[in-house]
């Protein structure tokens, strides 16, 4: 399929002069280069913001024809992964858009399975599944493998991340390398490929329907709210004065349907596209630990490749970090409705999900009560065994490095850079 833009448009407005290929058209195509690559290059031609006419979409589906039959594939990898390409259309991991990509670049050397919707792995043990070689790749939350990854933990510290630019900031940073990436390397084999990036806020559930938004530690007082699998999740929402319970993804939604949850902690689009919206009735936007559904894989899975292929494989990870860069934040605006108050049309809109945003001074509370800079005691003994894993102190790192950009930038706006060698 085409090669990921670095800043990839969305689908332009039909164009006078530039008539769209019909179905008839289309029908063609695919019988003579097959349905695969005919839906392809139609795809591809919306995704970079072009008008499909019968040319493009035939030019796009021969390169994907091209790519796919090139070269026998010498590295065929798995990925396992709860998303699918239902949740893909409102939460933008670009999982298909990256093993479609890394075809394209290795001219068919390397193929991706992508096992999306749980089919064979789910968010409690892919990071298992990986670690153990049942395959090769994942992606999804980087709090629920931190079970497996513990010093995944190191980046979910409460109000690290004063924005979720900050946080693409670090993604693209060469200095992510010394303070996280060669850790989790060296510890674990692991290799960080790119990731999407939001912070988590806290959803209540249907019991709070009535209530007007809410904004104050004191209105979640003593509610059990489901947890991620970070040990830091669990430390902030103690002292926010909630009832932390660990229940799986998989799970999480019947919870709330049942009532046994009053709420949970996770990111905007992972609530939507996986179809919590009908069971929420507010968003808190406490923003108060990273949410990241990371792209990773095993570093001998790239060791063993040549120069070469290791490069274009990097390389459609450095343009998957931008695509979800850019598609997640225009869906977040566009699909799911984040803004106060949603927007009509979004899912928040049609849901009847209510957006409580916070002001610096009532984002403050919460951030004094959890924040290692204002009460650093509960923090203590996982700091202590994130330094004895790494042999150094992250979180003044990690903390300086989240605040190098102003916390007004917008998450758009961070310059791409390729983290693994630009200084």
């Amino acid at each position: 399929m085409d090669t990921l833009r670095e800043s990839p448009e969305q689908p332009a407005p039909r164009r006078r002069g530039l008539i769209p290929v019909d179905r008839r058209q289309f029908g063609k195509v695919a019988a003579a280069l097959g349905f695969h690559a005919a839906v392809g290059g139609w795809h591809t031609t919306l995704r970079d913001g072009e008008v499909p006419t019968l040319e493009r979409v035939v030019a796009r589906a021969l390169a994907i024809g091209k790519a796919e039959a090139a070269k026998p594939a010498k590295y065929k990898l798995r990925c396992g992964t709860s998303v699918s390409k239902k949740t893909e259309e409102v939460m933008k991991f670009g999982v298909w858009e990256f093993a479609e990509d890394v075809a394209r670049r290795s001219d068919g050397e390397i193929q991706i399975e992508v096992l999306g919707g749980a089919s064979i792995c789910g968010e409690v043990n892919c990071h298992q599944k990986v670690a153990g070689k049942t395959i090769d790749l994942s992606i999804g939350s980087s709090q629920n493998a931190a079970p497996t990854f513990p010093y995944n933990n190191v980046l979910d510290y409460a109000y690290l991340w004063p924005s979720r630019a900050s946080i693409f900031h670090f993604l693209y940073s060469p200095k992510s390398e010394q303070v996280f990436r060669k850790t989790v390397r060296e510890k674990y084999g692991i290799e960080w490929l790119y990731s999407h990036a939001e912070l988590r806020n806290i959803f209540l559930g249907l019991k709070f329907k009535d209530r007007p938004p809410l904004k104050r530690p004191d209105d979640i007082r003593g509610a059990k709210l489901r947890i991620t699998g970070s040990q830091m999740g669990r430390i902030a929402l103690t002292q926010f004065g909630a009832n932390p319970v660990p229940v799986a993804w998989e799970e999480t939604l019947e919870g709330l349907k049942s009532g046994l949850l009053d709420g949970q902690e996770t990111w905007s689009s992972a609530a939507a596209s996986f179809g919590m919206g009908a069971v929420l009735s507010q968003e808190i936007w406490v923003e108060f630990f990273a949410g990241l559904g990371h792209m990773y894989t095993r570093a001998e899975v790239i060791d063993r490749m040549p120069g070469p292929l290791q490069e274009a494989f990097r390389e459609a990870a450095f343009a998957a970090q931008q695509w979800t860069q850019k598609n997640n934040e225009e869906a977040l605006v566009k699909i799911v409705g984040i803004t106060d108050p949603a927007p009509p049309g979004t899912l928040w809109a049609k849901q009847g999900v209510k957006i409580s945003k916070l002001t610096k001074k009532e984002r403050l509370a919460w951030e004094e009560l959890a924040s290692p800079q204002h009460n650093p005691k509960p923090w203590e003994e996982w700091r202590d065994k994130l330094t004895k894993i790494a042999g150094f102190d992250a979180y003044p790192e990690l903390y300086k490095l989240a605040r190098e950009i102003p916390e007004e930038t917008p998450a758009t706006a961070v310059k791409p850079r390729r983290w693994w060698k630009e200084t």
